[in-house]
């Protein structure tokens, strides 16, 4: 074992060091990871659409602006902010279900 390992089982009081394993910190994070990359993704289409003249949701909303067509504007930043909330919920959700240790924190 190294130092910094030995410290942090004393710093733990750990009886047994040779049977402890040191959780991963790094579990959960992917989800995350994967639903802010979905999410930016699903946000960035306007700067598509509008670059290569592709019709969609993204392009409506930069006519809309230059329209002054406010409750299209609205309407279209609803649907963008509501699908960026739900890609991070369902990456909340999904690490919990994978990790049950972030269902009771202590």
């Amino acid at each position: 074992m190294s130092h910094e390992s030995v410290k942090y089982f004393d710093s733990i009081n750990i009886e047994n060091k040779d049977d402890f394993d040191i959780p991963d910190i790094y579990y959960g994070l992917y989800q995350n990871i994967i639903a802010i990359s979905l999410a930016y993704l699903v946000v960035g289409v306007v700067v598509v659409e509008v670059v290569f003249i592709y019709p969609g949701l993204g392009q409506l909303m930069v006519d809309s602006v230059s329209n002054r067509d406010i409750p299209v504007v609205q309407a279209c930043a609803m649907i963008f902010a509501g699908t960026y909330i739900l890609l991070n919920l369902t990456a909340d959700i999904v690490s919990i279900c994978t990790n049950p240790r972030l269902l009771h924190p202590k």
